[in-house]
Order: structure tokens, then C-alpha cells, then sequence
């Protein structure tokens, strides 16, 4: 795609519209390239998500949740026969 045609259809300055997809790109709210010297803008189908970080964050956390309830009971247990 044709980053003067972006620009013209969305009534804005080609170096805005650079700017703004970079921006977007980097962060990773739109999956593409700009090809700068060509004047394109490559557009890349969205990549699969991946749940496996947020899954283990969340196991993560329960195991916290374990190990500190655990832990009350050791010192429960440990005032008790003291």
C-alpha cells in the first residue's frame, strides 16, 4: 500500500502518517513494515496470540497464593508447640 494514498485518503501529512504507523508498529498495535525509500507500507497478517506468558503469570500467582498459606499454617504450627 501506498503510504501517499494513506495520507490523502485519511486528509493528512505523508510524515504524519509515518510517524503515527511507526509508532503503531513499535508497539505493536499493527502488524507491518514501512518501506520508506519505496513509499509503502507493507502490511503483514495478525501473528496467532499466545497465551502461554499471561497462563503462566497466572500460575505463577496461585503458586504464591499456596506457598503464603502454607507458610501461615508453619507458623501457626510453630507458635503452637512452642
Amino acid at each position: 500500500m501506498e503510504l501517499s494514498h494513506v495520507a490523502a485518503t485519511i486528509k493528512l501529512p505523508t510524515a504524519q502518517v509515518v510517524q503515527k504507523l511507526s509508532m503503531m508498529i513499535l508497539d505493536g498495535k499493527f502488524s507491518g513494515t514501512l518501506d520508506q525509500g519505496q513509499g509503502h507500507l507493507l502490511v503483514f497478517d495478525a501473528p496467532p496470540s499466545d497465551d502461554t506468558y499471561t497462563h503462566s503469570i497466572n500460575v505463577l500467582k496461585k503458586m504464591d497464593d499456596v506457598v503464603g498459606s502454607l507458610l501461615v499454617q508453619a507458623e501457626r504450627t510453630a507458635k503452637t508447640f512452642a
